[in-house]
């Protein structure tokens, strides 16, 4: 699907604009349902908007999808707040800084396998996609609701 750069530029803009807004809505949403409910929540309807951009070649439809990936961005505060619960104070700031660095590598792998292996993208977001699937099963099936 061959798509002129400024509809690409709206489907981005609407993701960083649902972010914003999720953030403003759902920031709280952890500490009110849970950490681990939190995670299916989100975790689960941005899947489903992740598998739905992938096999929906309708450019409405992706639109749609990242306003949704985005409005359930709040799922990336939750292993923040999380880790909070176990990691002594005067260590927080590092392992912050290593789970966002751990987390700009999915956008490094993403840039260099754009520039280096191909530039269908389809191959690399099925993999994503598989990926995120996964880890967000074993999310729910072993991580505990609280750290303590």
């Amino acid at each position: 699907m061959c798509t002129a750069r400024n509809w690409i530029s709206l489907i981005c803009m609407s993701f960083h604009l649902m972010c914003m807004a999720g953030g403003l809505v759902f920031s709280s949403a952890p500490d009110r349902w849970g950490y681990r409910r939190a995670i299916k929540v989100f975790g689960s309807v941005n899947l489903l908007a992740q598998i739905a951009a992938l096999v929906i070649p309708n450019y409405y439809v992706r639109l749609i999808c990242y306003a949704v990936m985005g409005l359930c961005y709040t799922k990336f505060l939750v292993p923040y707040a999380w880790v909070s619960g176990f990691v002594m104070d005067k260590h927080l700031p590092l392992v912050n800084g290593a789970m966002t660095g751990y987390d700009q590598l999915v956008v490094i792998v993403l840039i260099s396998y754009l520039i280096t292996v191909s530039r269908n993208w389809f191959g690399i977001f099925a993999i994503q996609t598989f990926i995120g699937a996964v880890a967000l099963l074993v999310v729910l099936m072993f991580i505990p609701e609280s750290p303590k």
